[in-house]
């Protein structure tokens, strides 16, 4: 979590008041580092607030994923990732995402008996 606007604000108007950055650093228990950061970011864009985060897309498209999970149910991560030209992860992480699991159903299987009749 970052710092409040106002105290970004509180520490540069001290260092702009002639004191020098290692006092506000001691004074405000902040790191020279920060307090370049904030003069930079207020010299180039000309606010404290810090930048929002930019959450990429997706880059599977959840239906077409589906449709192609419908058409090919024993598709390997590999070949639905090769499909899609994306990483096993990528499909794996969006597969958890649609609650759609890869396990095979375990078909029914007689057992074979023994030819002398003991299992």
């Amino acid at each position: 979590m970052g710092y409040s606007t106002d105290l970004r604000a509180a520490v540069l108007n001290y260092i702009k008041a002639g004191n020098s950055i290692n006092a506000a650093c001691k004074l405000f228990a902040l790191s020279r580092s920060s307090i370049q950061r904030w003069r930079h970011r207020l010299s180039e864009f000309g606010a404290l607030d810090s930048k929002p985060r930019v959450k990429s897309p997706y880059k599977l498209d959840e239906l077409l994923l589906k449709a192609y999970i419908a058409e090919h149910p024993d598709a390997y991560l590999n070949e639905i990732a090769a499909h899609f030209n994306v990483t096993d992860s990528g499909v794996s992480k969006a597969l958890s995402r649609l609650k759609i699991t890869r396990k095979k159903k375990r078909h029914s299987m007689l057992k074979e008996m023994k030819p002398d009749g003991s299992n």
